[in-house]
Parts: C-alpha cells; sequence; structure tokens
C-alpha cells in the first residue's frame, strides 16, 4: 500500500518535483504554526497557574504557606488543562517529522531522476 502511494505522488518531472516540495514544505511551514500557537496557549496555561499558586490562601498553622492539598489541586489543575494541548503538540510533532521524510524524500528522488538522465 504504501509502495502504490509513493509512486501515485512520485514526481514524473522537474516542474512536479518543484511543485510536490513546495507543497510539502508549506504544509509543514503550516503545521509549525500550528504547534505554535498550542505552545502558546500552554504558555498561557502555565501563566494563569503560576497567579493562582501565588494568591492562593495561606493558613497559619506553625508555619505560613499553603496546605499541600490547595497545591496538589492547582497542580492537578494545570496538568489536567496541559494534558490535551500536550497530546495534539506531540501528534503535530509527528506529522511534522513524517513530512520532513516526504521532502528528504522528494529531494532525493528527485537528484536519482537527475543521475539517470545524465
Amino acid at each position: 500500500m504504501q509502495l502504490q502511494e509513493k509512486i501515485d505522488i512520485s514526481p514524473n518531472n522537474k516542474e512536479e518535483q518543484k511543485a510536490l516540495l513546495k507543497e510539502l514544505r508549506l504544509q509543514k511551514k503550516e503545521l509549525q504554526l500550528e504547534k505554535k500557537e498550542i505552545n502558546a496557549r500552554m504558555k498561557d496555561i502555565r501563566t494563569t497557574a503560576r497567579q493562582k499558586y501565588a494568591t492562593a490562601p495561606y493558613t497559619v498553622t506553625g508555619m505560613l504557606g499553603q496546605t499541600a492539598a490547595q497545591r496538589r489541586a492547582l497542580r492537578y489543575n494545570k496538568e489536567a488543562a496541559l494534558s490535551p494541548h500536550e497530546s495534539a503538540r506531540d501528534g503535530i510533532e509527528r506529522q511534522i517529522s513524517l513530512v520532513e521524510r516526504e521532502i528528504l524524500w522528494a529531494e532525493r528522488f528527485a537528484e536519482g531522476a537527475v543521475k539517470e538522465a545524465v
């Protein structure tokens, strides 16, 4: 199945190869932008969590500090908010890796075609 897919998208001439590379690079750039947006959302979540942690109530039970339960709750809430974004970011990173491999394949394919023509 994969071999047939590679054959189907294989460029037949230099123009097709350029178009394929351009499309793959554009796809990679779009994925990188999407990853950047996710990273910005994750940064906002972490910033908000730090602010909540800093403004959480203090207890006077021998020493000043937040109760352990409050700290755990804040940490769990932060981790729960980050989890879907981390999964999405990991998926995008895998897609970027695949696109990079396809770019390398297309470049090598072009080199092979040039060597055969010579």
